[in-house]
């Protein structure tokens, strides 16, 4: 009975304690509930009773939670709790708050042993306490483990489905970007990017994805990025740097209106952007062929003294005078570029252009100048170097420096392998035979080890060297040689026609006339069979032969080999006399065409063509461009022959007459003209009825001259007036000498009816 009465006893005092308790509880609640945390503390660590029970638990975490907002250590309530809570996932979350606190405290080693502990632990808040630990790391710039710890965050699943997945995404972005390891920071942003909800952070991975973008130049992606982003432009606070990088990477594209719309489209841009608003803007203009417009804007960028991309702008600015063809200021501001960028690659391109332009208003030395500053300046990736070379080479050749071109062409074969060596090595020894150096052509070709498709090339040389030095027994015997190794009908071709030349220097010219024939039956390529051609037209005027000459010259100009011919002024001028004086009269009026560099012969020339085609229309118009006062004695008489003979044709005697006179007096012809002077004088003698004096001067344009329209002209006349004069035998003869000399003449249907008429027998 006493026991029983014992345990009622305790039983009524545990219940009247716990009451207690609970009371405590709710008093300290009311306390932390008004903010009362001081005192809240003290009511709380009443309860601490070391049972272990669940009220103490909470009370402890109360504690806690009144230190951190008194700013009291709560660090041994923690370690209480930590020591009472058996629950990991309850636990994990003191863990947490004692690792925050270690870190307060600077106590870092323990802070990491926590959150090791932590992660060993299968808790809910694991990948939580992942990104925590992660960031403590990258604070103590222990990046290598940080990235080790995000990188196990970042494969707990979809970055979307967790808050601190889409961090350590963006965590290892940044430390990737860091260390430049640009693939694998792209593929931590693509991440970010393809979640299907919208993100701070996934803003943010767009801004850096369109970054790496732009300095690898990956334009596609970079704009298709940009375009995905346009629809979050308003919740973007720096845009405008994104949308230069848009704008440039359009221009690469060759896009440069939609590249100028988007440079539209940037707003209020700060000192810095401003510069990049007018480059980019400039690069459209200038594409665009806006030149004057494209200066005023590289001119504003340029203003900015730190703008990155000054130098760019510069030579685009100079670019830009080039293109408007102002060579001088182009020039000037090279100068000013070569002083203030010594380093820059682009010195090398900018001379190159002013070069081109040089060459193109036939400023040869200026062109030669700039040409060698490039080449003095460039860098070894510079994509013209080879061109310069050949170009520098090529203009050097032009203003006959052919030492000096041979020296450029071996330099560049100094840079070249294989084929492309052979070659320059070649131009170098034709340069060095051009001026006459014989001993260093031959130096260079000894050291040409070509390969076996250009042996032949070679062994042409090795002929031309010997040629240039007139050692014509060795020539021939080369030669002879040669056509053994190499059948092929251009090879055998070419070789024809070096053996040509060298008949012609020696001035045998019958043997060269052969060669040169057996070479234009088997070349084809056009500059080759043009210079053979030209030799053999050469040959033939030689021997006076101009009538072959002349079937030459006309198959030149049916072929269109004039062009690869680089013949003189007065070379062009005898040539389209001979075609005129030889019947060829369309390709000497062709070959007019070329003539150029003195308007009078030019005019002239048509005018002589047109009168023997008897299109006088047209030889009247060739005449009116003529300067009168402005011609030579022989050009004059040339003139007024054919204006005499014109005027004859509309029945102006008396004018064709006193202009007759004004030759007389001059008397001064060009080969060719003075049978047309005979024949329109004989014509004027003939219509005034003076049938005599008509013969005579007839008979002398058919009897000297054997030209084929004024000639046989000349001899019909010179039948009309015999049959005037009453001379039928004469008139008999001449019939019969127009017959031979000129029988297509005879079928004309006014000279044709004469006949029938009136020496019907014949």
């Amino acid at each position: 009975m006493r026991k029983i009465l014992l345990g009622l006893f305790f039983t009524s005092l545990c219940a009247f304690s716990q009451n207690d308790l609970k009371q405590q509880w709710s008093f300290a609640e009311g306390l932390y509930k008004r903010g009362f945390y001081e005192d809240a503390l003290q009511e709380y660590q009443s309860l601490l009773t070391n049972s272990g029970s669940q009220l103490e638990k909470n009370a402890l975490l109360r504690i806690i939670t009144c230190c951190e907002q008194t700013k009291q250590d709560p660090e041994k309530y923690i370690d209480l709790y930590i020591e009472v809570e058996k629950d990991p996932n309850l636990r994990v979350v003191v863990q947490l708050k004692k690792a925050a606190l270690l870190i307060q405290k600077k106590e870092y080693a323990k802070a990491e042993q926590l959150y090791k502990e932590i992660i060993a632990t299968k808790t809910n808040y694991q990948e939580h306490t992942l990104y925590e630990y992660g960031r403590l790391l990258l604070e103590q710039g222990k990046n290598q483990e940080a990235i080790n710890t995000f990188l196990a965050l970042s494969k707990k699943g979809k970055a979307e489905d967790k808050e601190v997945r889409i961090y350590a995404h963006y965590a290892l972005a940044s430390l990737y970007l860091g260390q430049e390891d640009f693939p694998l920071a792209e593929q931590h942003l693509n991440s970010l990017i393809e979640m299907s909800k919208e993100h701070p952070l996934k803003i943010q991975a767009f801004v850096l994805l369109i970054k790496i973008l732009a300095t690898q130049e990956r334009d596609l992606e970079l704009i298709a990025a940009y375009k995905k982003l346009e629809k979050h432009q308003a919740s973007i606070q720096e845009l405008n740097p994104l949308t230069i990088q848009y704008a440039l990477a359009l221009i690469r594209q060759n896009k440069y209106d939609q590249a100028r719309g988007a440079i539209a489209s940037i707003k209020k841009p700060t000192s810095q952007e401003l510069p990049w608003v007018h480059y980019s803007s400039g690069i459209c203009y200038y594409q665009l062929g806006f030149y004057q417009e494209a200066i005023t804007s590289f001119s504003q960028c340029l203003e900015s003294e730190s703008f990155k991309q000054a130098t760019q702008a510069s030579a685009y600015l100079i670019y830009s005078q080039i293109q408007l063809k102002k060579l001088d200021k182009a020039l000037e501001m090279s100068q000013a570029f070569d002083k203030k960028y010594p380093n820059s690659s682009l010195r090398a391109e900018l001379h190159y252009k002013n070069s081109l332009l040089a060459l193109e208003q036939n400023k040869k030395t200026i062109a030669i100048s700039e040409l060698q500053a490039a080449l003095n300046t460039y860098l070894p990736a510079w994509q013209h170097v080879k061109n310069a070379h050949q170009l520098l080479a090529q203009t050097l050749a032009q203003e006959k420096r052919f030492c000096e071109s041979a020296e450029v062409w071996q330099k560049l074969a100094s840079l070249s392998t294989a084929d492309e060596k052979s070659h320059a090595s070649f131009k170098s020894v034709e340069n060095y035979l051009l001026a006459k150096e014989f001993q260093h052509a031959e130096e260079v070709l000894v050291r040409t080890q070509p390969s076996p498709n250009l042996k032949f090339k070679k062994a042409t040389l090795g002929v031309e060297i010997k040629i240039s030095q007139k050692e014509w027994d060795t020539v021939h015997e080369t030669i002879l040689l040669t056509l053994e190794d190499f059948t092929e009908a251009e090879d055998q071709g070419l070789l024809y026609m070096l053996q040509g030349r060298s008949f012609y220097l020696q001035n045998r010219l019958k043997e060269a006339t052969i060669s040169l024939e057996k070479s234009a039956k088997l070349i084809t390529h056009p500059t080759t069979l043009g210079q053979t051609l030209n030799l053999l037209a050469n040959s033939y005027q030689l021997q006076d032969l101009k009538s072959e000459a002349a079937l030459i010259y006309k198959s030149i100009f049916t072929k269109n080999l004039n062009l690869e011919l680089n013949w003189s002024d007065n070379q062009k001028e005898d040539i389209c006399r001979l075609l005129e004086l030889e019947n060829h009269l369309k390709t000497s009026l062709l070959a007019s065409e070329s003539i150029n560099h003195d308007p009078t012969f030019y005019s002239l020339q048509r005018a002589r063509i047109y009168l023997r085609l008897e299109d006088y229309e047209s030889c009247k118009t060739a005449l009116n461009d003529i300067a009168v006062d402005q011609l030579d004695e022989k050009n004059l008489c040339a003139y007024s022959s054919i204006e005499t003979l014109l005027l004859i044709k509309l029945g102006k005697m008396d004018k064709a007459n006193r202009t007759l006179e004004t030759i007389k007096k001059i008397n001064q012809w060009h080969p060719g003209d003075f049978p047309l002077y005979l024949y329109t004088k004989a014509l004027h003698l003939y219509l005034q009825g003076d049938y005599e004096q008509s013969w005579k001067s007839a008979n002398r344009a058919y009897i000297l001259f054997n030209d084929w329209q004024f000639s046989s002209h000349s001899l019909f006349l010179a039948i009309q007036s015999t049959q005037k004069l009453k001379r039928s035998e004469d008139a008999e003869k001449l019939l019969k000498e127009l017959k031979k000399r000129f029988p297509a003449y005879i079928k004309r249907p006014n000279v044709a009816n004469f006949i029938s008429k009136n020496l019907a027998k014949h």
